[in-house]
């Protein structure tokens, strides 16, 4: 604890004794010195610098320096900001940067002030955002209005439209990754009526960026899209990213994996051209565990055991002959039927414990099932047999 109190004590000294030294920042003649206390202020939510920064705000050579400035305030919740931010807003057409060059234009200057009237409130001046995105002759900084166009987009009806198209634009069109990740995951949080069919889009697209590409399934996945397991299937052998091969991999086994699309992962390793994926690959497929289903009954998780026992796993020799492939087929069949006829659960915990756990590991060393048979064997019995007390209560 005296540790503690100990560094609490040294940072508080450090930040207070800088005191004299912000402020000898922030009236030097650097520019970089007087960002820097700036920053040191915002961080350190230094609010006892609140007068000092109201003094200073409008004697500052440009309009980045004044908007700087006037962030500084707003980030230290300062009761005046929405009066200077209208003062600033007003000044901007007037300003003359004499003998300064001014690296913003006024347009630009205009639309990203919106921020903070945003906050107020204030949507009367939201038209300056697409006056300077609409400007030809604008260099565009999307990073800096981005979030602006997901409040005007949000709040504003009038502009909802014009929101919507530019964030469509600069994900089409920006060249920065950074940008078009933040504006999909902008359109994504507006609930954009095309989401699904944009990131479908873009997973298909072989030139599209890798982590766009994932991050556009991600989204799919949240929102629990039907065809997604479809395209990680196909992306697994045909995507040009070695690490978007491993993650769609990865996700299908993760999520989704039927037999069916283990055996793909599996059959994948040999053609896997990178050796360092197909490292990667191997070590997926041995640490692989069956998912558990979504919202399937004990009967449904049966049914649906019974039917991989008796066609794909058998197809893939993962089961060495019919007896073992009916066995199973079998003794699964009487776990559902004897709760269904009794609506008691005894015979079905004592078939699951007693027979037909313990034969799966009998099995498996006899190799009479192979370690993927016996896997989905064994943790879909054990999903079952949750299932079941999940319903009726614990095994006796």
């Amino acid at each position: 604890m005296k540790n503690v109190i100990s560094i609490v004590f040294i940072i508080n000294t450090l930040i207070f004794s800088q005191a004299d030294t912000l402020l000898e920042k922030l009236d030097g003649e650097s520019f970089y010195y007087k960002f820097e206390a700036l920053r040191i202020i915002r961080e350190n939510n230094l609010e006892e610098y609140i007068p000092e920064l109201e003094k200073r705000i409008f004697i500052q050579e440009t309009l980045l320096l004044q908007e700087v400035y006037l962030k500084t305030l707003n980030a230290l919740n300062a009761a005046n900001t929405y009066d200077f931010a209208i003062q600033y807003y007003n000044s901007i057409d007037i300003f003359n940067p004499e003998p300064y060059i001014e690296f913003n234009s006024k347009l630009e200057m205009k639309a990203r002030i919106q921020q903070i009237f945003f906050k107020y409130g204030d949507y009367s001046k939201t038209e300056d955002i697409f006056t300077y995105l609409d400007d030809p002759n604008e260099m565009k900084r999307y990073g800096l209005i981005l979030h602006d166009l997901k409040t005007v987009y949000e709040n504003v009806p009038l502009f909802q439209t014009q929101a919507l198209d530019w964030l469509l634009i600069i994900l089409n069109e920006s060249t920065d990754k950074f940008i078009r990740k933040l504006s999909l995951e902008i359109l994504n949080e507006i609930n954009y009526s095309e989401i699904i069919n944009t990131c479908v889009g873009i997973i298909n697209n072989e030139n599209e960026d890798g982590n766009l590409k994932y991050f556009a399934s991600r989204i799919l996945f949240d929102r629990d899209y039907e065809g997604l397991p479809d395209i990680l299937r196909d992306k697994i052998n045909s995507d040009p990213s070695d690490v978007l091969r491993w993650r769609f991999a990865s996700g299908l086994l993760e999520y989704y994996a039927l037999p069916s699309d283990w055996k793909l992962v599996i059959d994948h390793i040999p053609n896997e051209p990178d050796e360092d994926t197909r490292g990667m690959f191997e070590i997926i497929v041995d640490k692989f565990i069956p998912p558990k289903p979504d919202s399937l009954s004990y009967f449904d998780l049966c049914t649906k055991l019974i039917s991989y026992t008796g066609e794909e796993m058998y197809q893939y020799g993962w089961i060495a002959n019919e007896k073992t492939r009916d066995y199973y087929a079998e003794e699964l069949t009487a776990v559902k039927q004897s709760i269904k006829n009794t609506g008691k659960i005894e015979q079905a915990c004592e078939i699951i414990n007693s027979q037909i756990l313990p034969q799966a590991e009998q099995d498996l060393q006899r190799h009479l099932i192979t370690e993927e048979g016996y896997k989905f064997l064994h943790y879909y019995t054990i999903y079952i047999k949750e299932e079941i007390e999940k319903e009726f209560g614990p095994c006796p």
